[in-house]
């Protein structure tokens, strides 16, 4: 049985000639699925999918010619980040169980800092202590508060030396569920009106269940943003979190300019989420025509 595992790698650039070339290593091993690259975040993230073989060896290039290519001293943008490869999730998609996804984050983990100089630290299924498991407690302090971060016993490395590399920091690595990286833009530039709304519906917060959200400001739009992550795609639909955020930026007297997948949905979300916008009685995945055909 053929084995697919997706990874979704994260870089600390928006240079054109950068993307290329990252781009180039997953082409080489034809993993590659997609890409996206915004210059207010100063961030690509690459889509593949593929053998685990060959999804290890394009994304240990790739972080090769990011640690050659991104400094994060010289480095700005809105969103936080820690390394040059700031975070690479494995997702089991076919035939591949969550131990085995773990299993190749441990490797890559490995080969990164022995290859690469780059401290790795493991996070979701793959953490190895409690307060690893979520991404943003890993990365607090970004890369400018490593060197402090790394003295504290708590925060060693899974794998490298416990001071960051000079210019690519450190990566954090592990195997993690679907998750849904999803933007609202609103039709304002006051960035505390998508801080509000951010702190409001954030789970942490007592607000929907499985979403992490900033607000952030997008300066060549002049627009303010509110930036998620849907780590619970069971509990909670893209059309949820949509209708939410839109009656709460009616509140504060704005309103929705657009949204944004980064990445890509599994079937069945996007299924949860037509049924709920059109109001089917029954609609999941089975309905749809490419799923269906697929699997026969």
């Amino acid at each position: 049985m053929e084995k697919i595992i997706e990874c979704v790698p994260n870089f600390s650039t928006s240079d054109p000639k950068v993307l290329d070339l990252l781009k180039a290593c997953f082409k080489k091993h034809g993993v590659l699925i997609g890409y996206e690259c915004d210059i207010d975040h100063n961030r690509a993230v690459i889509t593949c999918a593929g053998n685990p073989k060959k999804v290890i060896k394009a994304v240990l290039q790739a972080v090769g010619v990011a640690v050659q290519n991104i400094d994060l001293n010289t480095h700005t943008g809105a969103h936080p980040r820690m390394g040059a490869v700031d975070v690479i999730p494995f997702i089991p998609v076919k035939n591949m169980t969550m131990q085995e996804a773990v299993e190749v984050s441990k490797i890559v983990g490995s080969k990164i800092s022995k290859k690469f100089d780059v401290p790795v630290f493991l996070y979701a299924h793959s953490a190895s202590k409690a307060n690893r498991v979520q991404l943003s407690d890993v990365r607090r302090g970004g890369f400018e508060g490593l060197v402090q971060k790394m003295k504290d016993p708590d925060w060693q490395p899974d794998f490298g030396n416990n001071t960051p590399h000079k210019t690519a920091g450190a990566t954090v690595c592990g195997a993690r569920d679907f998750l849904l990286a999803y933007n609202i833009n609103l039709n304002t530039s006051d960035v505390n009106i998508a801080k509000k709304i951010a702190s409001s519906i954030r789970e942490s917060n007592g607000g929907l269940k499985g979403v992490k959200a900033l607000g952030l400001m997008l300066k060549s739009t002049d627009t303010a943003q509110v930036s998620m992550n849907i780590t619970d795609c069971n509990s909670i639909s893209l059309f949820e979190v949509f209708s939410t955020v839109k009656q709460l930026a009616h509140n504060l007297d704005t309103s929705i300019k657009n949204s944004e997948l980064i990445g890509y949905a599994p079937m069945h979300i996007i299924a949860k989420s037509m049924k709920q916008a059109v109001v089917f009685d029954e609609f999941d995945k089975n309905r749809v025509l490419e799923y269906t055909l697929w699997n026969k």
